[in-house]
């Protein structure tokens, strides 16, 4: 993300910027880990729009659905048809997980077809959007940061397979491999995704690959305990507007 919002300051400081590749950033995490959560927190420290979309509705352009471009027209309506600022913003894609190609004969518009849509937009064209009264914006995407996640729900497998087929012998270990998996700190490689069910040039625009290590029990109580937003201390406030103090016990929290 730093190195994306380098080249962009320098291009606006002398008109021209150094090729550090694309930035784009594939986030893998089990639901309720964080991952929208930590994109919407990264927007607003960095002041940029940011535009949210479900790979689950999207179809390859020209078939009924959820065109894969409206993701950028909605960075654009976001600001108010800004295209110089729609350019520097984020666009988050969740549940990219769910567009894994399906091995059937029939035409796959919303596996591999939206994966065809998305590698455009990845390496960089522009998206015309027309706006009120008709009048037409172009945005270019090569500028945009496009930030993918989802649970991968059967990579793991894929990744303990992979690690377990490196072991040579007749007394081959499973403690390596049975609990080791992408949340643990497992590397996921370009081919654990092919096998999962993405076409190589789409995996292959991804500068970063990550996971995000799922909320253990601890975790989650200091979220209830600390937070802005926590859910308890909306309840204690509540309760307090009517004269009572709610409290909780550590075991209460715990249970909760």
């Amino acid at each position: 993300v730093y190195n994306h919002y380098l080249a962009l300051a320098e291009r606006e400081l002398d008109g021209k910027a150094t090729d550090f590749g694309k930035q784009h950033v594939l986030l893998l995490g089990a639901t309720g880990s964080g991952k929208t959560y930590l994109v919407k927190t990264l927007a607003r420290f960095l002041n940029v729009p940011l535009s949210f979309a479900s790979a689950t509705s999207l179809v390859e352009t020209g078939y009924v659905g959820t065109p894969v471009d409206t993701i950028v027209k909605n960075l654009l309506t976001s600001t108010n048809y800004d295209a110089r600022a729609a350019q520097r913003g984020i666009v988050f894609v969740d549940e990219i997980d769910k567009i894994r190609r399906s091995f059937g004969s029939s035409r796959d518009v919303s596996g591999e077809g939206v994966q065809n849509g998305l590698l455009t937009l990845l390496d960089g064209c522009s998206v015309t959007v027309k706006g009120r009264g008709n009048e037409e914006h172009s945005v270019d995407t090569s500028q945009i940061l496009f930030i993918c996640s989802g649970a991968f729900v059967a990579l793991d497998a894929i990744v303990r397979e992979r690690l377990g087929s490196a072991e040579i012998g007749f007394k081959r270990s499973k403690k390596s491999t049975e609990r080791v998996g992408i949340q643990d700190g497992a590397t996921v490689e370009l081919p654990d995704l092919v096998k999962f069910g993405f076409i190589p040039e789409f995996v292959g625009r991804f500068a970063t690959i990550t996971a995000l290590r799922a909320l253990e029990r601890d975790d989650l109580v200091n979220i209830l305990k600390s937070t802005e937003e926590s859910i308890l201390l909306k309840q204690q406030r509540m309760f307090a507007l009517h004269g009572i103090t709610l409290e909780f016990t550590p075991d209460a929290l715990t249970a909760i």
